[in-house]
């Protein structure tokens, strides 16, 4: 966790929960304890806000910037990708998400590897996060939004509250609800078939050295 993260006191518990019911799908990149809120389609956003889906764990094409944990396999792939790509310089602008223009005004590229994650996602359309969005407008994991690299000025505190035990759902559905990158629902049935199918991720074949 970064420094300006605080977890709720459940955390550990449902996290090992969600990785012993999904840590061995294909289609799961990683588990967020972020309560996301972007929805990064620029021609969504407006439109759509990221789904409660009655407070059931999700999976969602966004990635999570705090509060990620990733699955080892996509993991190992994307950061030979990730190292390949600031080496080489590659290019990965995504035009259609709000992200790519954010990716494009910073300096130092590295420091914002959600971009490169996005990247390497749209270019691995089976590859989702698991997301819980707790009941009260709460959260497993909030950010303070300290001063610092990706912040200026005081902090206005937690972006949400802490979830307490009876605002998370203990519990692993057979059959994940899909939302794509403007959280458009992706077929429930399509997201039970695709957890069990093996889909190769690509890694370095999407960067080359010369």
């Amino acid at each position: 966790f970064e420094d300006d993260v605080e977890v709720s006191p459940h955390w550990y518990t449902w996290l090992q929960i969600m990785y012993g019911a999904y840590g061995n799908r294909s289609d799961v990149a990683g588990i967020a304890l972020q309560r996301q809120w972007l929805v990064p389609s620029l021609e969504r956003r407006g439109v759509n806000k990221v789904p409660m889906n009655r407070h059931r764990p999700f999976l969602y094409k966004m990635v999570a910037s705090i509060g990620f944990a990733p699955l080892a396999g996509p993991w190992k792939q994307f950061v030979e990708f990730a190292n390949c790509a600031i080496e080489t310089n590659t290019s990965v602008a995504t035009p259609s998400l709000i992200t790519s223009g954010w990716y494009e005004k910073i300096k130092n590229k590295a420091s914002m590897w959600t971009q490169l994650f996005i990247y390497f996602c749209t270019h691995n359309d089976h590859l989702y996060t698991l997301y819980l969005t707790p009941k009260k407008q709460r959260t497993l994991a909030a950010h303070w939004k300290e001063r610092g690299e990706h912040h200026s000025g005081k902090s206005k505190g937690r972006d949400f509250r802490l979830a307490r035990e009876e605002d998370i759902l203990f519990e692993a559905p057979a059959v994940l609800n899909r939302f794509d990158w403007g959280a458009d629902l992706v077929s429930a049935e399509g997201a039970a078939a695709h957890g069990n199918v093996d889909h190769p991720t690509e890694g370095l074949s999407l960067c080359r050295r010369t």
